[in-house]
């Protein structure tokens, strides 16, 4: 067995097609698999549900179904062993007298060395799947693999549970859905954000192998198959309209570690139920002010922003992360403290990111700290993830490296948090990272960054950008952010963002 870990990858991305078109599918995706191996490549990563179909209907009742799915995965594993190919595919698998969203891992000697169900199902898959997983890994010559199913991937738990099996690339068998008047332009949220963030938070590579083109008239595929490297960038993608095949050489050594978890932290992912929201959802007006703290000059910048604040009516502003200064913590604190008593009924939330505590966060309001939080992770001493609960809505506290953890953001949203406030770290993927805690969480997110860095932002629970300040300036940002939003958490009809992310599967439930 080689002991280089260069893999050389193809991902195939397929014209999708309706069941009755199955045959023709089955073709073609084994044309991909052919031509992907002209490449040399030593993997080929084929789309989820390539055969018979995204939208079963009336062919998962058919009696012949179970058999004609069981000829088309033999038809895969001939074509494993003929191209001499690992090879990952996505099919309707008939097991224990149920239908399951699956997917298999095949060696080029044809034998079905992994094999995965999806547990995420999306909208109306349910109606023919049942739900699936195993979390297992296959080893093989460049390291360990595991596989994930489309909107696996919007849910934190599935690819951290794989990473903290050792997983070093994960497979993603995707059929990601978009819409939009050019097909040129598709896209989709994981796409933007999602898997960046998967790869970067496990630190794993992401190879993922989409659909383009419309099935049944109803669902638009967005394409753009493409690969994630362990810091989270996008290293070779496809466009959204055509079929194609992506081929890339990647090296599964020296990746980078994650950010260590806190597992006592960790018992609420284990439960199953609804967040508690406390009173009556309301409507807050949120400010941003981005700078940097780095002469007591900025003092001066501060007053002007909690009066703009004051005068544009904020319900509540977040200041950037102090810089790491004992001299600045003192001046900062008594000048909020006063200016806080002068503009009433303004929560105002700050942060140092590195102090003698740790990073801690003050929430203060009418020349009062109502709050102070630790954070938990990086070199954080908090043992709790904090949530405030105001007469304006609850809001978690994230600082740092808090929020490269998508453990902490999740628990806050299980103890109903409406908003999250993250005091970002210096770093390439705040924006990412953000709108993915947010979308995953269906919450507000208030992410803070340095002026020097810039691009603090505020996102609504879909991930999109509300408001979004500059690059290297001084900037206040706004948003009205009804928090009604945040109490909703089904991303589509019959599937909810907490409730079904299956706690039972949490890898921490039997420690």
């Amino acid at each position: 067995m080689s002991s280089s870990k260069k893999l050389k990858i193809a991902c195939v991305q397929l014209r999708s097609r309706d069941v009755e078109e199955r045959q023709e599918s089955l073709r073609e995706a084994l044309e991909g698999i052919r031509e992907a191996s002209g490449f040399g490549v030593q993997m080929v990563v084929l789309p989820e549900a390539v055969f018979p179909g995204y939208v079963l209907d009336r062919w998962s009742e058919d009696p012949d179904s179970p058999d004609e799915s069981r000829r088309a995965l033999e038809s895969f594993r001939e074509s494993a062993m003929g191209n001499g190919v690992y090879l990952a595919v996505g099919l309707a698998l008939h097991k224990n007298g149920r239908w399951i969203n699956g997917a298999v891992l095949i060696d080029p000697d044809g034998n079905i060395i992994l094999e995965e169900g999806k547990r995420f199902l999306w909208h109306f898959d349910d109606r023919w799947f049942g739900k699936s997983h195993s979390y297992d890994l296959a080893d093989t010559p460049w390291g360990k693999i595991g596989l994930s199913i489309c909107a696996d991937a919007r849910n934190p738990e599935v690819l951290r549970n794989l990473s903290r099996k050792g997983a070093d690339l994960v497979l993603d068998l995707a059929n990601l859905t978009s819409s939009g008047k050019d097909a040129d332009l598709l896209s989709n949220q994981q796409v933007n954000f999602m898997l960046p963030v998967r790869a970067f938070e496990n630190c794993v590579w992401i190879a993922m192998a989409n659909k383009s083109g419309m099935e049944n008239r109803s669902v638009v595929y967005c394409g753009r198959s493409g690969i994630y490297d362990p810091l989270g960038r996008s290293v070779a993608a496809l466009g959204s309209k055509d079929p194609g095949v992506l081929v890339e050489q990647i090296d599964l050594s020296n990746r980078p570690s994650m950010v260590p978890l806190k597992e006592g932290i960790c018992a609420p992912l284990i439960e199953k139920k609804k967040p508690h929201f406390q009173g009556e959802a309301t409507v807050v007006m949120v400010s941003l002010a981005q700078l940097d703290w780095d002469s007591l000059v900025v003092l001066n910048r501060v007053k002007s922003f909690v009066r703009q604040a004051w005068l544009q009516k904020a319900d509540l502003l977040v200041l950037s992360p102090l810089s790491d200064s004992d001299e600045m913590e003192s001046l900062a604190m008594e000048l909020l403290l006063d200016l806080s008593r002068s503009y009433e009924n303004m929560w105002i939330v700050f942060a140092r990111e590195n102090g003698p505590k740790g990073p801690i966060s003050w929430s203060i309001r009418d020349g009062q700290v109502c709050n102070v939080s630790l954070g938990t992770h990086g070199h954080g001493l908090g043992d709790t993830v904090p949530v405030i609960r105001t007469d304006i809505g609850a809001w978690g506290i994230s600082i740092g490296e808090d929020g490269y953890v998508p453990e902490v953001s999740r628990i806050q949203a299980i103890k109903g948090a409406e908003m999250l406030v993250w005091f970002a770290p210096d770093g390439p993927m705040t924006e990412h990272l953000a709108r993915s805690r947010a979308a995953e969480n269906k919450l507000f997110v208030v992410a803070a960054a340095s002026a020097s860095v810039g691009g603090s932002l505020i996102a609504s629970p879909d991930g999109a950008i509300l408001s979004q300040a500059f690059v290297g300036e001084d900037q206040m940002i706004s948003a009205l952010c009804p928090l009604c939003l945040s109490r909703e958490k089904s991303v589509v009809p019959g599937t909810d963002v907490l409730l079904d992310r299956s706690p039972e599967d949490n890898i921490f439930r039997n420690r």
